[in-house]
């Protein structure tokens, strides 16, 4: 008895999409910046950015705002949590040398990143899945990428500080390249 393959579902799409996009070296460097020095969340950020191509319209405010304080309980109780493990595992004296560090390394890195999937389909809540569309748009409206990282840094308190502007600038660059 066969069974026929799931469709993806508009999670399933975004977190292909990100694992994609994050493997550019600039991305992660963007990435990682908002992260490190402002305290943007990625999953966000990335969210942001596929939505463009994913719904006719902008990301509300509303929705974004929502998304913010969820990432940020997510950020202080899981993902700051399980970076700082895998960090630690990295940089421990003596510990890279032992037999077994990479497996242990690589299962740390491998549960942060499920982690990282399932922070990312929290974003598709019932009432917001039907928005997505889960075929990409003909076209990226850059436009909409550009609003709603403006509503992320609106909603983060960001939205005058100009490095971030171009640090955003520079992803939605990256976006058609």
């Amino acid at each position: 008895m066969s069974h026929a393959p799931r469709t993806p579902t508009p999670a399933d799409q975004f977190w292909a999409w990100s694992n994609t996009f994050y493997e550019q070296k600039e991305v992660q460097a963007c990435c990682l910046s908002l992260q490190d020095r402002f305290g943007v969340n990625i999953n966000l950020v990335l969210f942001c950015l596929w939505s463009a191509q994913h719904r006719k319209d902008a990301l509300t405010h509303a929705f974004v705002q929502a998304a913010v304080l969820q990432a940020k309980t997510w950020d202080a109780n899981i993902g700051a949590l399980l970076r700082q493990a895998r960090s630690a595992l990295k940089s421990a004296p003596g510990v890279a040398e032992m037999d077994d560090f990479a497996k242990i390394y690589d299962q740390a890195k491998a549960l942060e990143l499920e982690a990282e999937r399932l922070h990312q389909s929290s974003f598709f809540t019932e009432s917001e899945s039907e928005n997505f569309k889960t075929n990409t748009l003909e076209t990226l409206d850059l436009e909409i990428a550009r609003e709603n990282l403006r509503v992320l840094r609106f909603c983060l308190d960001l939205e005058d500080n100009k490095e971030i502007t171009v640090i955003c600038d520079n992803l939605i660059y990256y976006l058609t390249s």
